[in-house]
């Protein structure tokens, strides 16, 4: 949710501050200008945008975390390389109401993958959604169990065997946070 208060800040900014004197009208793909926006349409209520190389072309590429009740999915837009970035391709979530995602290698391919969590409608869905990047911008889905309505979610090596771990934040848990390795 950090995410979302801070691209509010970053578009309001945006808003309030308009062109910079003298600049040339806004394109899209005017890299390095932040009086610019490009709008890009990955479904409705995105909650977190997490950057990272997906297709292994060496240009940052961006997954979005989207909390649609009628629709969650993970949407991937890829970097065109002009300033650009491709049509979504949507992948399904397990449950509703997804709140957060980490990028990591979990499969340990040297690929990029994706780790979303979603509290679910009950607010008890205990599933973590993995989609595991093949390195062409394409992913497999599936899920590991964990958590208690997990609404944030965070990678690090917990456990110092070198491999990317979890931890999540619960909406339920009474015993706290949760730690998936």
């Amino acid at each position: 949710m950090a995410g979302v208060a801070a691209a509010a800040v970053v578009a309001a900014a945006v808003v309030v501050g308009g062109p910079a004197p003298g600049a040339a009208a806004a394109e899209v793909g005017d890299a390095g200008r932040f009086d610019t926006w490009a709008g890009y349409q990955v479904g409705r209520f995105p909650v977190e945008a997490l950057a990272g190389d997906f297709n292994a072309d060496g240009a940052p590429d961006v997954a979005w975390v989207r909390n649609d009740f009628f629709e969650n999915t993970l949407s991937v837009t890829l970097n065109l390389g002009d300033g650009t970035m491709s049509d979504p391709r949507n992948f399904p979530t397990s449950d509703a109401s997804a709140t957060d995602g980490v990028v990591a290698d979990f499969d340990g391919d040297g690929n990029l993958d994706v780790a979303m969590v979603a509290v679910g409608n009950c607010l008890c869905n205990d599933l973590v959604d993995l989609y595991l990047g093949d390195g062409t911008g394409d992913f497999t889905h599936t899920t590991a169990v964990g958590g208690d309505g997990p609404m944030g979610v965070a990678v690090g090596d917990l456990d110092a065997d070198g491999d990317p771990d979890l931890a999540l934040t619960n909406y339920w848990s009474e015993t706290g946070p949760s730690a998936c390795c």
